[in-house]
Parts: C-alpha cells; structure tokens; sequence
C-alpha cells in the first residue's frame, strides 16, 4: 500500500484548521538534507518536540497522522 506524500503547506494548514497548537517548519542540515521539525507553540513561545527527514514519518511517529488518514 503506497503512502500518501505530505506537502508542508497542508500540514500546516490542516493545524490552523483545527486550531491546534503545531506547526512544522524546515531547515538545511548539511548531513541530512531537509528535516522537518514539529514544534508546538505557547504564550511563552515555541517548543521543538522533534525531528525527521521525512514528513510523513514524522506526523505518523507522532501521533498527528490521524488527521491525514496515515497510520503504519
């Protein structure tokens, strides 16, 4: 069964949605390329919760893919 590909743009939009306190944003490491990093936000600013190469790795490890119908 083939997994759907994410796009960071429908993350993030799907968060603003369901006004949940995540967002995902991106940045260049020289070893691994891309990563992906979901952070949640508060008053008091945001918070790294954790890292992945893959998008969709990262929001099904998470617990997140529920809300785009992934699962292992």
């Amino acid at each position: 069964m083939a997994v759907k590909k994410l796009l960071l743009k429908d993350v993030n939009e799907k968060f603003r949605e369901r006004r949940l306190p995540h967002i995902v944003k991106t940045r260049q490491d020289p070893m691994y390329g891309r990563v992906y990093t979901l952070y949640e936000y508060h008053e008091d600013g945001m918070f790294p919760i954790t890292e992945s190469t893959d998008l969709t790795d990262l929001m099904i490890k998470t617990g997140l893919g529920d809300l785009f119908g992934l699962s292992y």
